[in-house]
């Protein structure tokens, strides 16, 4: 009984590892997307 409640923790520590580590990749894609530098032909020319 001990060691499946230690697979539980041990699996549900990694998946809160896992959703940060995600969480933290879309937020630096939100931040590129908004730090880009707007390319030359996109002003309408």
């Amino acid at each position: 009984m001990k060691k499946l409640l230690l697979v539980a923790l041990v699996a549900a520590g990694g998946l809160l590892v896992y959703r940060q580590i995600q969480q933290g990749k879309a937020e630096q894609d939100l931040w590129m997307d908004a730090t880009d530098p707007v390319p030359s032909g996109a002003d309408g020319e």
